[in-house]
């Protein structure tokens, strides 16, 4: 935590000159807003700093004999940000900090170096599926899904470039690659292999509003269909993680090439919202095999806001692993959620169903808040 606050101060106090003129705004959900001018009145940088915070419920029970309800009260998440750019508008900075785990989670710095296109150098998201590039704070649900939770790709330390094409009048291509360590965050020990990501998304009836294509629910009521497209492939080389950049180490003589693929779409108009996903992983070595978590997973979702801003969704999650990984298992879930502000601002609930086979089945309540200023 200290650290982060040190960073945000050097780079307040790096933009900063002595003839240099602070203005500062704050608004709720919008964070604490800071910008720099010089003594011509010209802006030199410009900072906004966000905190959030989830407390949540949960419940839980499983259908066997003898088996009594548990539950736990706990904060999923808490976080801090800082975000905006700094002697020029092409230099942007993001910083985030997990005050739960206590642990760096972005940090990258990204480069405009031509119109539509960006790199960026540091730790952060890579582009895996779009649940999991949808923030924490976006989501349609209490959490993300099992595929999530099983295949993301989640942050990573490398270099990576975002490139935009506008194609007719609506028409529109996102193309992402990177190459990062492969090893997860905050890893600093020196391998011999890497993760090499690519992504291109497709939105033909045109971008959606407020980059609505990555947040849960239609909460701007898209006017007109909206349709975004996505497919990810991952390889990670000599992974020594059994999900790549997550999960247990592997032992060194096991050690192998870990290859992820993506498919997604995101669907949304007047107030409802419908998103699918696909995922596969597979391990180049038969010696490997039962080591990583392979197999594959699906997961579609669909929501209807009302005009009152309350939400109801329904979710249907799959996972596939391979036999010598585990057996298959399901999840049904119905969510309801109040927006009071946006995503700032919201109550959500949901209950679901987990079924696994040669399992008995669960029953899971989760109730969270969402404050972020």
């Amino acid at each position: 935590m200290k650290k982060l606050l040190l960073s945000i101060a050097a780079v307040l106090a790096f933009a900063y000159t002595s003839e240099a003129q602070l203005t500062t705004q704050a608004s709720f959900g919008s964070g604490i807003q800071i910008t720099g001018t010089d003594a011509n009145k010209n802006q030199t940088f410009a900072t906004k700093i966000n905190m959030r915070i989830q407390p949540r419920y949960d419940g839980m029970y499983v259908d066997a004999d003898g088996s009594d309800y548990m539950d736990r009260w706990y904060v999923r998440r808490g976080r801090i940000k800082a975000a905006g750019w700094a002697f020029s508008k092409n230099i942007e900075f993001k910083m985030q900090y997990d005050m739960v785990g206590g642990n760096v989670l972005d940090a990258l710095v990204k480069f405009k170096v031509a119109d539509n296109t960006k790199i960026w150098f540091g730790q952060g998201k890579l582009n895996g599926n779009r649940e999991s590039n949808i923030s924490s704070q976006k989501l349609q649900f209490v959490d993300r899904s099992m595929l999530s939770s099983k295949f993301t790709l989640d942050r990573d330390a490398g270099v990576g470039l975002e490139h935009k094409i506008k194609a007719g009048e609506n028409f529109v291509i996102k193309e992402k690659v990177s190459i990062a360590q492969g090893d997860g965050i905050n890893n600093k020990s020196f391998s011999n292999g890497h993760a090499y990501t690519g992504r291109i998304e497709i939105l033909p009836l045109g971008e959606f509003t407020k980059k609505g294509d990555y947040s849960g629910g239609d909460l701007k009521r898209e006017k007109k269909p909206k349709l975004a497209i996505g497919v990810s492939y991952d390889m990670n080389t000599k992974s020594v993680k059994e999900r790549g950049q997550k999960g247990d180490a592997v032992a060194d003589s096991l050690v192998s090439d870990l290859s992820t693929l993506f498919a997604d779409f995101m669907f949304k108009v007047n107030g409802f919202s419908l998103m699918g996903e696909f995922a596969t992983r597979e391990v180049a070595d038969d010696f490997a095999q039962g080591t990583y978590y392979t197999g594959s997973a699906i997961n579609v979702q669909a929501g209807y806001l009302f005009k009152n801003n309350f939400e109801v969704a329904g979710r249907v999650s799959m996972l596939s692993p391979d036999k010598e990984v585990g057996d298959d298992i399901s999840e049904v879930t119905i969510g309801l959620s109040r927006y009071i502000v946006g995503h700032n601002l919201k109550i959500q609930s949901d209950f679901g169903i987990i079924q696994e086979d040669n399992s008995d089945d669960e029953f899971m309540f989760r109730l969270q808040m969402e404050v972020a200023f």
